[in-house]
């Protein structure tokens, strides 16, 4: 979802992946191939544990499934950048459905594997 800062068409709203549909829905998925989002930065997994923490989300299917074989590319991620989204995760209202989505998905094995 983008909107438009050009003089010729300012204030436009774009949603080119039906993204207000999915916010109305509370479903969290990728724009593109999930595969290639998670693989490309691997990070995102963990974001989108925050994301349905913070907003109540849930996570597509195919994202979940996507999320769960990628898992182990979270390794490539410093520790340092794993730590913070995990203090965001448990800085949400609601941090069990992000722990959650990390057990479920295999991440915590590799972000926190004491927890595991």
């Amino acid at each position: 979802m983008a909107v438009s800062l050009n003089k010729d068409n300012f204030g436009e709203f774009f949603d080119p992946f039906n993204g207000m549909e999915d916010l109305s829905n509370k479903i969290l998925r990728t724009p593109l191939d999930s595969d290639t989002t998670f693989s490309d930065d691997p990070l995102r997994m963990m974001r989108a544990a925050y994301f349905s923490s913070k907003l109540s989300l849930g996570i597509d299917s195919i994202c979940l499934k996507s999320i769960k074989k990628n898992a182990e590319r979270i390794t490539i991620v410093s520790q340092e950048r794993k730590t913070n989204e995990l203090f965001k995760i448990l800085g949400t209202k609601k941090p069990s459905i992000g722990l959650n989505i990390l057990q479920e998905s295999g991440l915590m094995n590799f972000v926190f594997p004491e927890m595991q």
